[in-house]
């Protein structure tokens, strides 16, 4: 009946409509998202938004939209809409051409740029024709939706007062009102497909390809959420910028990765997700350095590989690095007691909001909370505490610590002498400049070998200064990671003396930075105690291990007296009524333990690697090999006695003779590692414990 309805010329109040079919996504406490699968001509495209196009309230959400690569939309894509050969019946034949539907949200703007919060509040109408009824809802100078009722079609729940009506899903209207260029109102926005949008926008704008794909018809699919209202929105429902975020993240999970740190920027389904997220934000709104030290940080890295370490030379540090190591701490049963501190989670503790059970009795908190699991009601709570706690903890590691500061100020330093001064030249160098320049500050791709060669030799001249003022391992992954491990260890502990999380990392820099001064990590084959733990020769071991082990060396330096009692004052500084002796005790006690627990694993690792090859160790004889194979041998046969009776005693032999022949080397490393770190009395107690067990 309803298929018979005419399709009525619209307002001049809408200038734009669609026809199609209406689902919707609605399950228990989800966000609920209505959708109208359609078709578009070519010459409708113009009618669509790239992501790209549309500003948010943070700037950085418009950076972090899934970029287009327009190489590979034209050489690739475009050629397979529109293939070189021409149209004639082989080639159509022979090329078969069908486009996925791209996935269009229903957005508003303030001025044509700027993206909405919500939309306007909705109205509901009913009209009748002479089919039945007509359900309207409207968002006032957005977008309207008209259903048509049916005898037994799909049950829609209408308006805030949700009246259960039945509609025909196959036939319903949606106008529009899309402001044009700098105007308010609606856009299109693609969320997915941007990529087969400007292929064919090439094409259709180019006369040798217009012809050829007059006729084709794109599938689309138009997605709005009717909740988002401005009334709505107030009272805790998801802001437009969030609903996008979590659909463009879904829509693009599953498909193939174009940046690897899409994944973590663009969502908000962990607290180190938002972490990251608000970390760039933060970047890119400051004054240092006019917002640009975010080109420092890679964020956009396209492959999900790459995307996990620091790939490029004049990087300081990578989301991907930051991100996993923080996983790594806080989704553990310590981790999310310790982030509860950080995030001061009692003063929000008032507004959580975890739903209701059967019985419409209070959910308890999610044994994953805070680390994950936030309710939606709370999330702009969450987002808000890690602006307020976490965020500043990062920028304070990452450049408030002495040597990353000096890298930064040498990269601008040297950018501002050897590109920036290029650009003031007025010729084809400047031009050049200009190119790397805009490569750097946003994050454009380089296709040209001039740019790219300027790059380098910017690049070079930079990491040539840099190398002889910074440690090269604290820009290595593994570095960087024990960094954030050694602040955890850290924070942990003082979090006792109710100091904030800004405070305690404040004091956690300066531990870091006599860790670095002290040379504790300059990689030489004469410093036995970073051989097997942390390197492997010259080469950093990029082990879990060998992260623990710098960690436990930056946290050692605690153990030093003066130090320690230097660190009280401070720390008393922010409280004056700690007591200094205990503050002192407390980070003594910490550094010795980790001093002891670095020292542990370096005589198991030398345990485990003399074990592993000591059958090809030059150093040894003959005889000694042979006489370590038959000691393993009988060790290895007694436990397999002991496994039929459990009398037999162990022949540990072995093992006594290997302690034997690596203990020289290891009392050196001993050595060699009191002297830098000043806990002597710690390593003669191991020494001793060591003497008395063989």
């Amino acid at each position: 009946m309803s298929n018979q309805r005419a399709r009525v010329k619209t307002k001049v109040k809408w200038n734009y409509e669609q026809y199609g079919c209406f689902g919707m996504y609605a399950c228990a406490d989800s966000l609920p998202i209505e959708f109208i699968s359609t078709t578009m001509q070519v010459s409708e495209l113009s009618n669509l938004t790239y992501a790209k196009d549309i500003r948010t309230e943070l700037d950085f959400e418009l950076l972090i939209q899934r970029d287009i690569d327009e190489k590979r939309a034209i050489e690739q894509i475009s050629k397979y809409i529109s293939p070189e050969n021409g149209s004639g019946y082989g080639t159509i034949k022979n090329n078969g051409v069908f486009l996925p539907p791209l996935v269009v949200a229903v957005v508003g703007t303030n001025d044509g740029k700027t993206l909405a919060n919500s939309y306007p509040d909705s109205t509901t109408l009913i009209e009748k024709d002479n089919y039945g009824r007509k359900f309207i809802t409207e968002w006032e100078d957005l977008f309207k939706v008209t259903m048509f009722e049916q005898s037994k079609g799909m049950n829609y729940c209408l308006g805030k007062d949700e009246v259960e009506v039945e509609v025909d899903s196959k036939n319903v209207h949606i106008e529009f009102f899309l402001g044009q260029k700098n105007e308010g109102g609606g856009r299109l926005v693609v969320i997915d497909g941007q990529h087969r949008l400007f292929a064919l926008n090439y094409l259709r704008n180019h006369s040798e390809h217009k012809d050829k794909i007059k006729n084709l018809v794109i599938p689309v699919c138009i997605l709005y959420s009717p909740t988002s209202t401005l009334s709505e929105v107030q009272k805790s429902a998801p802001r437009i910028p969030d609903v996008l975020r979590k659909l463009f993240v879904d829509v693009n999970n599953n498909a193939k990765t174009v940046s690897g740190h899409f994944k973590i920027l663009l969502s908000d389904d962990d607290i180190g997700k938002l972490a990251c997220s608000s970390f760039c934000t933060s970047l890119l709104d400051s004054n240092f350095f006019e917002g640009k030290t975010l080109g420092l940080i890679e964020w956009n890295t396209k492959t999900d590989k790459e995307s996990k370490t620091i790939s490029k030379p004049y990087s300081l540090s990578s989301i991907g690095v930051i991100y996993d190591t923080l996983a790594d701490l806080f989704r553990t049963k310590n981790g999310k007691e310790v982030l509860r501190h950080i995030l001061n989670i009692n003063e929000i503790e008032h507004k959580l909001d975890f739903g209701l059970d059967e019985d419409g009795a209070p959910k308890p908190q999610s044994v994953d909370f805070p680390w994950r699991d936030i309710p939606y009601k709370n999330k702009n709570d969450l987002k808000a505490q890690v602006d307020k706690y976490l965020t500043p903890c990062l920028q304070k590691i990452f450049f408030e610590t002495s040597f990353y500061k000096d890298f930064v100020d040498l990269f601008f330093e040297a950018r501002r002498l050897k590109l920036e001064a290029l650009t003031k030249e007025r010729n084809t160098k400047s031009k050049i400049a200009e190119a790397v320049l805009e490569y750097l500050d946003e994050f454009t791709e380089v296709d040209d070998k001039p740019v790219d060669r300027l790059l380098g030799e910017f690049v070079d001249s930079f990491l040539g200064d840099a190398k002889i003022k910074i440690p090269e391992i604290t820009r290595t992954n593994v570095f960087q990671k024990a960094i954030l491990t050694a602040w955890f260890t850290f924070m942990s502990k003082l979090l006792e003396f109710k100091l904030s999380p800004i405070d305690i990392t404040s004091i956690f820099v300066i531990v870091l930075e006599k860790s670095v001064a002290s040379n504790l990590f300059v990689n030489s084959l004469s410093n036995l105690y970073l051989q097997d733990s942390i390197y492997d020769g010259i080469k950093i071991k990029p082990s879990l291990e060998s992260r623990k082990q710098i960690a436990r060396l930056i946290i050692a330096t605690l153990g030093d007296n003066t130090f320690a009692n230097s660190l009280a004052v401070r720390i008393k500084d922010f409280d004056n009524s700690l007591e200094i002796n205990k503050l002192v005790e407390t980070l003594q006690k910490l550094g010795g333990d980790n001093a002891t627990f670095y020292a542990n694993s370096l005589h198991a690792t030398r345990i485990k690697e003399f074990t592993k090859s000591y059958r090809s160790n030059t150093e040894l004889s003959a005889l000694d090999i042979q006489n370590l194979m038959e000691y393993e041998e009988n060790k290895n046969a007694s436990i397999k006695s002991k496994r039929k009776d459990s009398n037999v005693k162990v022949d540990n032999l072995f093992d006594e003779k290997v302690k034997e022949y690596i203990n020289l080397d290891f009392k050196l490393s001993i050595d060699q590692l009191s002297d830098l770190l000043g806990v002597v009395s710690v390593f003669d107690e191991f020494l001793m414990e060591e003497s008395s067990e063989e």
